[in-house]
């Protein structure tokens, strides 16, 4: 089992796209450059907590070595720490967690063939609002981390 922490009250990925237009657009709509569409780029609040893991994780992390010793399809446990007790979409929190993995180099992929991703609860934490993640390869028994997760 790696465990890691993924720092920052996690947003959701999908529910507040923005349009944006890099190039100034005409009228009050924002399209892309060539085909004339809307862009729809992340929140800036994704966009803030996704930079400030991409530069910190492998900093904290061995990030080559985690991913030298995983054998997929792997088993994600995660625990959220919120900033505050607002309701909150697991799958949209999950997705950008995945996403953000991926990216760091953990895994090369965030596909059902190689990742499961599993909530295992959350509590209020202002302080240190963040992600625990508990990454076990395949054949590891995930079981007992998740009822002792779900007890808290």
């Amino acid at each position: 089992m790696i465990q890691l922490a993924v720092y920052g009250n996690t947003p959701a990925i999908k529910n507040s796209k923005r349009l944006f237009c890099p190039r100034g657009c005409p009228g009050n709509i924002s399209t892309n450059f060539k085909s004339k569409r809307p862009n729809l780029v992340h929140s800036k609040q994704f966009d803030i907590w996704y930079k400030a893991n991409i530069k910190t994780i492998p900093h904290i992390f061995n990030v080559k070595r985690i991913a030298r010793g995983l054998v997929i399809p792997v088993v994600i446990l995660a625990y959220f720490y919120r900033e505050t007790k607002r309701k909150f979409d697991y799958s949209n929190a999950l997705d950008a967690i995945q996403d953000l993995i991926v990216a760091v180099g953990i895994l090369r992929d965030d596909n059902a063939n190689v990742v499961r991703t599993i909530p295992a609860g959350h509590e209020k934490d202002n302080v240190n609002p963040r992600c625990e993640l508990y990454i076990f390869s395949a054949g590891e028994d995930y079981h007992e981390k998740l009822k002792e997760l779900e007890e808290k």
